[in-house]
């Protein structure tokens, strides 16, 4: 039995282009594995998705509650608020469900909320500055002037970095959201800070969530093939541990039913195709007084008494053509020193495929029988005279003659 302490060496048994197959060409059961992907893709970006949602939907009433869409004179402001702020938004948090790289989540997401939070900002800023004409402090006179509020320049440099801290994005990741947003503040701030349109932000919003998507569904593809292969390469391991197992298994009773038949006072052999003893058990020592090994290789008939010989082989003939049949029948060997036992043959026969059947046989001799056949015969002579028994019989030679 195998212990922890065991190993196997798997690596003869798994061919090289198993570790080198394509993914696309492994093995996917369709029901089970895409749920257990599922599952993986969950407990991997769980946290980003919770976090990055709940950050998005706080920044969302932010911008409803500090813009008063009431306060404008155009419908069309009213529409434009909606499509370009609600609507990226959205989209955005539904993104977030996606599987994305932490550079890749950490810049569009840092980079998109901080446009939203820069519009709505310039929103909060129009309607404070607009309905009360008597403030006239530094924020609505730079915002008079065409200048950035401080509230829009903050919310520009800081969420980056908060988003990207709390996506566990890298410093890299951080430098290049504040870059694009430096970026996006000079072609976008500067131009149109006194108007407040917000067409630049959703044209710009919509290509960070075309970007987004399009790394997020091509990272979600290179997992799916890594998972493809994982999978494959663990039920190849799996089943090559379970050949293993059960060659370790097959030995072992091997082992045992060897040490049942080494035990066995009968003598268990096998005869080939060409008639020549295949196996022969440690108990031809005992009845033919013949080592095994001296056995194998040889005539199963060579040590057969002349009389019996013919039968014995028609026997074993027709039980070799029979495919599945067994059959019991006594007949005389020679031992090593030339005296002849009797002995009982049960037999049966086992077919194989693409090979040629093979026989299987337990000889054992049967004293009982022939001395009592002796003791009647002896009993005979006595009577009547006659008949052909051997001296040889007090002597432990069992032989009839003929």
């Amino acid at each position: 039995m195998l212990s922890r302490t065991d190993t196997v060496d798997l690596s003869s048994e798994m061919p090289q282009s198993t570790l080198e197959a394509n993914p696309r060409q492994l093995t996917f059961r369709d029901a089970e594995d895409e749920a257990l992907f599922s599952s993986v893709l969950w407990r991997k970006f769980r946290r980003q998705v919770h976090l990055t949602t709940w950050l998005l939907v706080c920044i969302a009433v932010v911008l409803a509650v500090d813009t008063k869409p009431e306060n404008y004179e155009d419908g069309w402001v009213l529409l434009t608020f909606f499509v370009g702020r609600v609507l990226p938004i959205s989209v955005l948090t539904a993104w977030n469900w996606l599987p994305a790289s932490r550079v890749v989540r950490s810049w569009s997401v840092g980079a998109s909320a901080s446009i939203f939070l820069f519009v709505g900002s310039i929103h909060a800023m129009t309607y404070l500055c607009s309905v009360n004409d008597n403030l006239h402090g530094s924020n609505c006179d730079a915002f008079r002037d065409g200048q950035m509020p401080w509230l829009s320049m903050a919310s520009l440099i800081a969420m980056p970095y908060i988003l990207s801290f709390s996506l566990r994005a890298s410093i890299g990741a951080i430098a290049v959201a504040t870059t694009l947003n430096v970026v996006l503040f000079m072609a976008l701030v500067l131009p149109h800070a006194a108007s407040g349109q917000g067409l630049p932000v959703v044209i710009v919003t919509l290509l960070f969530l075309i970007m987004g998507m399009s790394s997020a569904w091509t990272h979600e593809r290179q997992l799916r093939r890594v998972f493809k292969h994982e999978v494959s390469l663990h039920r190849k391991l799996d089943s090559i541990v379970h050949q293993k197992m059960a060659q370790i298994v097959a030995q072992e009773q091997g082992q045992r039913l060897f040490e049942l038949i080494k035990l066995s006072p009968q003598m268990m052999a096998e005869y080939n195709v060409d008639g020549m003893f295949s196996f022969v058990s440690a108990a031809s020592k005992e009845l033919l007084g013949v080592e095994p090994d001296t056995l194998i290789g040889t005539d199963y008939l060579e040590s057969v008494h002349t009389h019996d010989k013919e039968i014995l082989k028609n026997e074993m003939q027709a039980l070799r053509e029979s495919q599945t049949g067994s059959t019991r029948f006594e007949f005389r060997r020679r031992r090593s020193d030339g005296s002849y036992v009797w002995v009982e043959l049960a037999a049966h026969v086992v077919a194989r495929q693409w090979l040629p059947n093979t026989i299987l046989g337990i000889e054992r001799q049967v004293l009982q029988d022939v001395k009592a056949s002796s003791t009647r015969g002896r009993d005979s002579r006595r009577r009547g005279g006659g008949g052909g028994y051997d001296a040889a019989y007090d002597r432990g030679m069992y032989m009839l003659c003929y």
